[in-house]
């Protein structure tokens, strides 16, 4: 796995933050260095983005599954980041070569962990599962 460490954009005053945490599936491992370059760009944005508290990435290529986490100061900035560009752009090019992302937000005060933010999106797959299966 490779991992782009945390990196603090605004220092937390102890408030809670409004954390975003994905994962993301490629279709086909073709599609990868494709994502990977998008990505990258996607990221320098969320570093510049207002609101961003910090952001940090992992990456499976082999397995074509991509996970972020950014924490900001509200879920307004999250909105205001996913529809600006070049994100709104680079989803579009993206979108059809997914096969399945899950995106999780949720409060936490502090910097985030990425195994809380593991488990809360398993938790979230786990969920759609059960209401999947009821019907």
């Amino acid at each position: 796995m490779i991992t782009i460490p945390w990196i603090t954009r605004q220092k937390t005053t102890g408030a809670p933050v409004t954390v975003m945490a994905s994962r993301l599936q490629l279709a086909a491992l073709s599609s990868v260095p494709q994502f990977m370059y998008l990505a990258l760009g996607a990221f320098v944005q969320v570093l510049r983005a207002p609101g961003v508290a910090g952001a940090s990435l992992k990456a499976e290529p082999f397995k074509g599954r991509f996970w972020t986490l950014s924490s900001w100061s509200d879920e307004d900035r999250i909105a205001a980041y996913s529809s600006s560009e070049p994100h709104r752009s680079t989803v579009g090019k993206l979108k059809p070569k997914m096969a399945g992302s899950r995106f999780v937000i949720y409060e936490v005060t502090g910097k985030p962990d990425w195994k809380d933010a593991i488990r809360r999106i398993k938790a979230a797959d786990a969920q759609a599962a059960d209401e999947l299966k009821a019907g």
